[in-house]
């Protein structure tokens, strides 16, 4: 994220606010699965953004295994058993918006860390 803060365009930023826009209506209508599916274009935009081939393919990859059908059922079951869960995450993803937005790159990497907790979270009550 810290390369992205530093070379993201006034494009990159549009396509980031865009990509959040749209995950944000996914969840806010419940629909778990295209909330997933939107996941992987607001991850790639910031990958984009950093205008960096190696980071771009590895999380173009890392991504791919993310639309996997067992990492969508299992991210679907976690949000149905409790719903406000979504709203947790789109409040991670909202302050990595803002970070990369206001360029603050101590905030977008404690925003990132949260969000790999909630991913984290989200493994181990798969495995419960």
């Amino acid at each position: 994220v810290r390369l992205a803060i530093e070379v993201a365009t006034d494009e990159d930023i549009s396509a980031l606010k865009q990509a959040r826009k749209e995950r944000v209506e996914k969840g806010r209508k419940g629909n778990f699965e295209e909330y997933s599916m939107y996941g992987k274009g607001f991850h790639f935009v910031i990958a984009n953004a950093t205008k960096n081939r190696v980071i771009i393919n590895m999380m173009d990859k890392l991504l791919d295994a993310m639309q996997q059908p067992l990492w969508i059922n299992m991210r679907k079951a976690y949000y149905q058993e409790d719903p406000s869960r979504i709203d947790q995450m789109l409040e991670v993803h909202d302050n990595i918006v803002k970070a990369i937005i206001e360029r603050d790159v101590e905030k977008a990497v404690c925003a990132i860390e949260a969000d790999f907790d909630h991913v984290l979270q989200q493994l181990y009550s798969f495995n419960e």
